[in-house]
């Protein structure tokens, strides 16, 4: 999905307070619950994972062990999951010396106050806050 299908779909739902990151992010069904169990993960070891947590998960969600009847593709979720929050930079890699090289969810630099109008900098704003939101 590109950035102007993404900004067409969030001026269409316009940004409701129930919508989640993952349905603004990725268009199909199985890619957004796809998406939520990663964040899910990204949530429970405090927003990092090492890379072996990140391929064991796509190991285990390409097995269907992660959530009863739901499989993904263990290419397709590092094609479009994963390198679509790596490219968006809401997930970073970076280097400790205890662990070693880590994922983290990274927190977006954003104004306390929104842009004004319905224009693509307060579209990008709402959608930095919302995956803001989903780790506080």
């Amino acid at each position: 999905m590109r950035v102007d299908e993404i900004a067409r779909k969030t001026r269409l739902s316009a940004l409701s307070s129930e919508q989640d990151i993952c349905k603004l992010l990725f268009a199909h069904k199985k890619t957004q619950a796809a998406c939520r169990l990663f964040v899910s993960l990204l949530k429970t070891h405090r927003g990092r994972v090492s890379p072996k947590q990140v391929s064991q998960f796509s190991r285990d969600i390409q097995e269907g062990k992660i959530q009863e009847g739901f499989t993904y593709s263990q290419i397709n979720f590092y094609r479009t999951v994963f390198r679509r929050l790596v490219e968006l930079g809401f997930i970073t890699r970076f280097y400790m010396r205890r662990e070693g090289w880590l994922y983290r969810a990274q927190d977006q630099p954003i104004t306390h106050k929104p842009p004004g109008g319905r224009n693509f900098w307060n579209l990008t704003w709402m959608i930095c806050k919302k995956w803001n939101d989903e780790f506080v």
